[in-house]
């Protein structure tokens, strides 16, 4: 049984996911699966991978599920951090277990986009009849990001014509590569800078300015590094020039999906409020008559969030150990 690709591999095509022409639109995410991760864990011995390609257009949601067993009874994507049990929210086919070809389903283009902006958040579930709570389980995490730069991404934004895109690599937690290709042809400072779209943060990692063309690689925290897997949302790829010291293209590397405010519940009931009329006003056969004040609903508008990312694929390297346990 083969097992899935490292994140080069994967962003090259290799499962059948290409990258998408329209990369703003499509992601792909994915995990190392294992009976350790479960909560409680199950059999440490059993393995696995998945890869998922996300179309937060269509709210496609294409998969690839290994594992070293052969049979699953349910196979899942949950809610829920690492160490916690969550409910599904994308039920997946426990029959295309090691199948040899993506399979594909439909979900809710907004639960799409908040996997793609927070895949730490959600974690796959393979189940069997000796554990029905799961077998193997794996948090999602980025592993590849493919990020677009532009000057509109800037705060404020700035009158520059150029642009350009990067990709990250992320191997493993403490280490970041990155991979340019932008109109820029000098820069002053290049990096990672903490912060949500629209708001300005501080570098986080910084990289070789004057490799503006070039891999390059850099070692972070393996706590930093799992925070950027985990919520690329929360940073952002910042490009530096003389002429825009502040920064001159910038692209979020991935876009939270935006959340409608909790309803405003309506205004507490006003009693009415007892006139006295003067003698011989006919006040009806209550005797008196009553003020019912006029209130209007609160208008809710909703904003949209624009520009960014483009492409997220994931680290699904796993393990196969030889002669590794069936399950049954």
């Amino acid at each position: 049984m083969r097992m899935l690709a490292v994140p080069v591999l994967l962003a090259a095509g290799i499962l059948g996911f290409a990258p998408a022409a329209s990369a703003a639109v499509t992601s792909i995410t994915g995990s190392d699966l294992s009976g350790a991760n479960e909560v409680p864990p199950s059999d440490a011995s059993l393995e696995g991978t998945a890869a998922v390609s996300l179309d937060a257009e269509t709210g496609d949601v294409c998969y690839e599920v290994e594992a070293n067993f052969a049979t699953a009874t349910g196979m899942h994507i949950h809610r829920g951090e690492v160490g916690v049990n969550g409910p599904i929210v994308v039920p997946l086919d426990p029959t295309r277990l090691n199948a040899t070809t993506e399979t594909c389903t439909v979900a809710a283009a907004e639960l799409v986009a908040e996997i793609k902006a927070k895949p730490a958040a959600f974690y796959v579930n393979v189940h069997t009849e000796t554990y029905p709570g799961g077998a193997i389980r794996g948090q999602l995490t980025t592993g590849i990001l493919l990020v677009e730069l532009s000057p509109a991404q800037e705060v404020p934004p700035t009158t520059s014509t150029q642009s350009g895109q990067v990709r990250i690599f992320m191997a493993d937690p403490t280490q970041i590569c990155v991979e340019p290709e932008l109109t820029i042809t000098t820069a002053t400072g290049m990096h990672i800078h903490r912060g949500e779209i629209g708001t300005n943060g501080p570098v986080v990692v910084p990289f070789d300015h004057t490799q503006l063309t070039a891999l390059q690689c850099v070692s972070v925290a393996a706590e930093l590094g799992a925070e950027i897997a985990g919520n690329p949302s929360a940073f952002y790829f910042n490009v530096h020039t003389a002429a825009f010291p502040g920064g001159e293209i910038r692209g979020q590397l991935a876009i939270a999906p935006a959340v409608a405010p909790a309803p405003t519940p309506p205004p507490a009931p006003v009693p009415t409020v007892p006139v006295v009329l003067p003698v011989g006003v006919n006040a009806g056969s209550g005797g008196q008559a009553t003020e019912t004040p006029v209130s209007s609903s609160p208008l809710v508008a909703l904003a949209a969030l624009a520009g960014g990312s483009a492409l997220i694929a994931v680290r699904v390297a796993g393990r196969r150990r030889a002669g590794g346990p069936s399950e049954s």
